[in-house]
């Protein structure tokens, strides 16, 4: 960003992910979620 605020435009909507504490991962967790929409995984990979 330039400095300015920018407006949600619609393409994306704000998400959290939110996990119940240490000990409960477990590998590729987020697999599926990550595969479900190609904008939202260009973010965390």
């Amino acid at each position: 960003m330039n400095g300015k605020n920018k407006k949600n435009t619609g393409d994306f909507k704000r998400i959290a992910l939110m996990f119940p504490g240490q000990g409960s991962q477990y590998p590729d967790m987020g697999e599926e979620f990550l595969g479900s929409n190609a904008k939202y995984s260009r973010y965390f990979e």
